[in-house]
Order: structure tokens, then sequence, then C-alpha cells
């Protein structure tokens, strides 16, 4: 099972010993084994994990920079978008305002044109004079119509 999980595994050989000072020697050996099969991999594996942090480090600080990029060109983005739609807003009301002035113009030229007719009407003196004027001349009309009789209007006295 351990072999699978880690395969630089080195597995120490056991001789057994023959006397007392074989023991110290091969314990001697065992530690070196062990110490050799531990710091073999461990040894060259924690020389590439800084790089490998290293690398993933510099990786991430390039993602954080073009991230902040990205949001400052969204922020320049958003404020040319916000002066643009000052500017549309500025000629909206510009136009708007363009649009009344040729509104008042129109109807200032109605106006005129309505105080020039009321200035060719009569004014009141005329009015009544041609009043008087038309009442006399009617009444005229009557009294030589039933005068004189003429004919299909009104029958003779």
């Amino acid at each position: 099972m351990s072999d699978a999980a880690n395969p630089n595994r080195v597995e120490p050989s056991f001789v057994p010993p023959a006397g007392g000072t074989a023991t110290a020697r091969t314990s001697e050996q065992l530690r070196a084994a062990v110490e050799g099969a531990v710091a073999g991999p461990v040894a060259t594996s924690v020389p590439d994990a800084p790089r490998a942090i290293e690398g993933q480090l510099d990786q991430l600080s390039r993602i954080e920079e073009k991230a902040a990029r990205l949001e400052e060109k969204q922020s320049r983005s958003e404020a040319q978008m916000l002066r643009l739609g000052d500017r549309v807003e500025a000629a909206t009301s510009r136009m708007n305002e363009a649009a009344r002035q040729a509104d008042l113009a129109a109807l200032r030229t109605e106006v005129r044109e309505l105080s020039g007719r009321v200035r060719r009407l009569p004014g009141f003196v005329t009015l009544v004079l041609w009043s008087i004027l038309t009442a006399l001349l009617s009444a005229a009309a009557v009294a030589a119509v039933m005068r004189y009789g003429i004919p299909g209007f009104l029958p003779p006295r």
C-alpha cells in the first residue's frame, strides 16, 4: 500500500547482525537508509516547492495587475459614458430650447398677423356710424316700398 502512495520510497536493507558491533553498524546503516530515503525526495521536492509557489505567486500578481488594469479601463469607460450622457442631455436641452424658440417665433408671427388684421378692422366710432346709417337707410327703403308698392314685396295699401 505504501509503495503505491510514494514510488520514490527506498526500503532499507536489513542484514541480521552476527555480533554486538554489527548491531551498532546495522543501526547506523538503518538510520542512514531511512534518513537518505526521507531526505532524498524531500530535498528534491523542497527546492521545487518554492519555485512552484513563486511561479504561482508571479502568476497571481500578473492576474491581479491585469484585473487592476481592467478596473481602470472600466472606470475610464464609465467616466466617458457619464460625460457622453451629460453631452447628450445638454444637446437635448439645447434642441428643446431651440424648438421652444421656433415655437415662440411662430407664435410671434401669428400674433403679428392677427394684430394686423385687428388693426385693419373698423373702429368703434365707425361701427356706430355705419349701424346708424344702415338703420336710417333700411327705414327709408321700407317706407318707400310701403308708399309706392313695389310689386312682389308688399301689397299696396
